[in-house]
């Protein structure tokens, strides 16, 4: 996959070598030293590259003046100390598909991308402790496929995003998945990173392969401030596979009331203490988002306004409960078994109707669904194909499955290599930590439809559990992203439920590349402490500037010699 990359920088070298466009003689300076470092190839400023790493899922675009493409982590030291030398701001990306999240953009214009992705080497596997040393450029479907070529039984750390995006750059965001391990930075044991000085981090207990069986170390714990962060540039990371369990099994659960939200959300708290470590995770989605995530909107037009209670007609129509749950059993076949029972005498009050699927049973209905005829066979077939993805997805296996939401707006997706940013989509994501408590669920829900039903929007909610005691929400805006109107609408829709979220004690756990500064609070200690460690480690405000960076420090930063927007 690497190599792909060679033709299409060495194509686009005869059409953007040397445009220097007004750059500041530093700037340009750099530039050629990054050239003459990776060579021509593999450093770009000509103005088709530069818009595609500015494609967003939103109206946010910032142009970066150049991209450096690294092949390995002396390189990346190189390209760092030449942006040091020559006071140039740079903003590194692992595959630079965090959809919803500014995608590859910078916080500001006027950086050089450093793009991972030819860093794509498996640098260490440990069979017995299932431990992975990986680069940034390694992507969910590389992993997947080098694992299953030496017939090994883990689980890769799947997300809804796709398997083109990079295990590292999830984990470096806090992302969470639905796999055994829903927290994928808790599974991440040590990590390597260049810092703006050009020199290397490496965790405490880290062995000459960058491989530690021991997340902690010893002394203060320092992995952290690089998730999130503008303090270094990750160039490998050892994370803890999940093995893969003899029984991986689904469940699903329907609520027929909306009242009976706050029921669900109390029994899934229980299940979750009793069964522990047996099920992975559950998640909670409203109406809107089943239909959102089948791509049903696209096709009905009394939901093109995007409201809740056009959406609520439609699900009435559509047979779709108010609320369903889904969560993944694993373990030994007795465990599954043991877990079934919890399942079914925890959930029966608050569900109509709970299904069991495995792998085997998902594969007889598919056969069956392929034999019968009509548009009512064909939905079912749709249904059961959804079903098989969503079960790969718990296994390990990562797929498209979640994308098509993404498409509301922008037609009907691609069958394969969906691309949310490259095929116009319009997406921003809200994701703030709600209590795993009912009164919790009711009071946040009820704010965020008030909210989106304020600027035009539908709430599609997903209430994913994290640990027995918080859900992650994910609460997609989807909007024609080529309609300036629909673009600001979705903005200011963002940013009050921002504040009045925060007001109420719902803060998001990821955020915007547009909206960092937003989150930052000068008068919190914490974020004076983050400020220090920025300031001891990067004094040249080299790393992504403008990230986690209030708008009155913004205003007094003169660091630079080069204007940034």
């Amino acid at each position: 996959m690497c190599g792909s990359y060679r033709f299409f920088f060495v194509w686009a070298a005869f059409r953007g070598h040397c445009e220097s466009r007004g750059r500041s003689p530093m700037m340009n300076a750099a530039i050629e030293a990054w050239r003459t470092a990776l060579g021509v190839e593999w450093v770009r400023d000509d103005v088709q590259t530069i818009e595609r790493y500015a494609q967003d899922t939103s109206d946010y675009a910032r142009q970066a003046v150049a991209i450096v493409v690294p092949s390995n982590t002396l390189q990346v030291q190189e390209v760092v100390r030449i942006a040091s030398t020559y006071r140039v701001p740079i903003h590194p990306i692992s595959t630079g598909r965090n959809w919803g999240y500014g995608t590859a953009n910078p916080p500001r214009g006027g950086c050089a991308i450093v793009d991972l992705s030819r860093m794509c080497e498996i640098r260490a596997f440990d069979a017995d402790l299932g431990l992975v040393t990986l680069e940034p450029g390694v992507t969910q479907g590389a992993l997947r496929a080098w694992m299953d070529e030496r017939h090994l039984p883990f689980m890769v750390p799947t997300t809804g995003a796709g398997p083109g995006c990079s295990v590292v750059g999830n984990a470096l965001e806090r992302g969470y998945g639905i796999t055994p391990v829903a927290d994928h930075f808790a599974a991440v044991t040590a990590l390597e990173a260049v810092l703006p000085d050009g020199s290397m981090y490496r965790s405490p207990m880290a062995d000459k392969e960058g491989m530690g069986a021991f997340k902690w170390g010893v002394g203060p714990y320092l992995d952290g401030i690089f998730t999130q962060g503008h303090v270094g540039i990750v160039t490998s990371m050892t994370v803890a596979l999940a093995r893969r369990p003899a029984c991986v099994e689904a469940f699903y659960f329907w609520i027929d009331a909306e009242s009976k939200l706050e029921s669900a959300v109390e029994a899934t708290r229980r299940l979750l203490q009793e069964a522990g470590a047996n099920i992975g995770g559950i998640n909670l989605m409203s109406a809107a988002r089943v239909l959102a995530m089948s791509g049903r909107h696209r096709h009905a037009d009394d939901v093109a306004n995007g409201s809740d209670a056009d959406a609520v007609a439609l699900a009435r129509r559509m047979g779709v409960a108010p609320w369903m749950g889904i969560g993944a059993i694993y373990g030994t076949r007795f465990h599954a078994r043991a877990t079934r029972h919890v399942v079914r005498r925890t959930l029966d009050d608050v569900a109509r109707r709970i299904v069991f699927m495995t792998p085997a049973k998902a594969a007889r209905l598919d056969r069956l669904a392929r034999c019968l005829p009509g548009a009512r066979a064909r939905r079912f077939a749709e249904m059961v194909d959804v079903m098989k993805q969503g079960l790969s997805l718990l296994e390990g296996v990562p797929g498209e499955v979640a994308l098509p939401l993404a498409y509301r707006h922008a037609g009907a997706p691609p069958v394969h290599d969906r691309h949310p940013s490259r095929d116009g989509c319009g997406l921003l994501w809200y994701a703030p930590i709600v209590p795993l408590r009912g009164k919790d669920a009711r009071r946040f829900v009820d704010l965020a439809r008030g909210v989106c039903s304020r600027h035009g929007f539908d709430s599609p909610i997903t209430l994913t559990s994290v640990s027995e005691r918080s859900f992650d929400c994910t609460l997609p805006l989807l909007f024609d992203r080529t309609d300036a109107g629909a673009c600001k609408a979705a903005r200011e829709c963002w940013d009050e439920l921002l504040s009045v979220g925060r007001q109420s004690g719902f803060l998001p756990y990821r955020v915007h590349v547009r909206n960092t500064s937003s989150i930052v609070d000068e008068t919190q200690g914490f974020w004076a402490v983050a400020g220090k460690i920025k300031a001891a480690l990067d004094p040249l405000n080299i790393l992504s500037p403008g990230r986690w960076e209030s708008v009155a420090k913004r205003c007094r930063h003169t660091t630079h010699t080069i204007e940034m927007e």
